[in-house]
């Protein structure tokens, strides 16, 4: 399936469907695999990441061209309700609403931001399913040619990282120093492992 087919079937509602650079995660279209790129809210209304993607890729205009094609249109930015609906998933970034109408969608985005989904073993995007599992994401990983884990190392020195990617194969690093990342915003990640220092700085 094509990147433009994952957009598409998004749009449409699809929960697993996997492209080159583009999948589709419960209610999540993400971009090689970890940078959530948009949000489906309801049929109607989705949110939109308001940032260049962290490679070069078309996946943000593609997007955005293909809400327009479904007739929805951008009716704010950054509002309080998204920022509660996002900052349980991915800590604060940039948002833009698309919907009908600024009306409709922020209706839409209240009652999702409202839904108390923790209690049901889920999350900001959606219930919980059996295809959200690890196994999951590193089958998206691999369809798309990334590494299949992801280790996510915080304070850790060099020596000690240089050691960890000598040593294992298949994996991808991201190194973070104490205070260059929250605790709550390690998720966006979606690492298979995060090794934290215990001898640093609390």
């Amino acid at each position: 399936m094509g990147d433009t087919e994952v957009i598409d079937a998004f749009l449409e509602g699809s929960g697993a469907v996997f492209g080159p650079s583009l999948h589709v995660e419960g209610g999540t279209l993400k971009l090689d695999c970890w940078w959530a790129a948009a949000y489906r809210v309801t049929d109607r209304t989705f949110i939109v990441r308001n940032e260049e993607a962290p490679t070069e890729s078309t996946a943000m205009a593609d997007v955005t061209g293909a809400l327009a094609a479904k007739g929805l249109a951008a009716v704010g930015a950054d509002l309080p309700a998204m920022l509660t609906y996002t900052i349980l998933d991915l800590g604060y970034a940039p948002w833009v609403l698309w919907s009908t109408d600024a009306i409709s969608g922020e209706a839409d985005l209240n009652a999702k931001a409202t839904q108390e989904t923790f209690l049901e073993g889920g999350s900001a995007t959606g219930p919980a399913s059996e295809l959200a599992t690890d196994d999951h994401v590193r089958g998206a990983r691999r369809v798309a040619g990334a590494p299949s884990c992801v280790l996510l190392t915080v304070g850790v020195g060099d020596e000690w990282a240089t050691a960890l990617r000598n040593g294992l194969g298949d994996c991808r690093f991201e190194s973070r120093a104490f205070g260059e990342i929250e605790p709550a915003a390690c998720g966006s990640l979606l690492p298979s492992l995060v090794l934290v220092d215990a001898t640093g700085p609390p």
